[in-house]
């Protein structure tokens, strides 16, 4: 998948993830990720350290997996 349509998908997601759901911190702690790629229908991001990526699949993974999906064609 081209990583100008995983770019654009991924901004889209952080459009519509409910981050008052997740708490204070949920905009800063999505916003630094970085999508790098599609590999075998995983989004890669790219996070700035441990803490964001451990938050990031305790308390989001499921809202942004629900949104990538939809902005991908995926479900």
């Amino acid at each position: 998948m081209a990583t100008d349509t995983i770019t654009s998908a991924w901004a889209l997601a952080l459009e519509t993830v409910p981050t008052k759901e997740l708490g204070p911190a949920a905009t800063s702690m999505l916003r630094s990720a970085r999508p790098l790629g599609d590999i075998e229908g995983t989004i890669l991001l790219a996070v700035p350290n441990g803490f964001t990526k451990q938050w990031i699949e305790d308390k989001a993974q499921s809202k942004l997996t629900a949104a990538l999906s939809v902005n991908l064609g995926r479900t």
